[in-house]
């Protein structure tokens, strides 16, 4: 049996989808947790290594401001 999805919801839905999970043999979308936290991880060093003003502004377009990489990379 596959690992349990990264978008896979406790009620049956997916975050990487709009709908139920089809299963992760038949989803385009499936990823196992750790390997999306190493991808996560990855981003979040490219991204903390630009300028701040470059960082500020994805922060503002995609992250509601928020800097998630800050604290992740502390």
């Amino acid at each position: 049996m596959k690992e349990k999805c990264f978008a896979l919801q406790r009620n049956g839905r997916c975050r990487a989808i709009d709908g139920n999970c089809p299963g992760p043999c038949a989803c385009v979308f499936y990823k196992p947790i750790r390997q999306y936290e190493r991808e996560l991880q990855l981003v979040y060093g490219k991204l903390s290594s630009l300028p701040a003003e470059k960082q500020m502004h994805i922060a503002n377009k995609y992250y509601r401001g928020c800097i998630p990489w800050e604290e992740e990379m502390e």
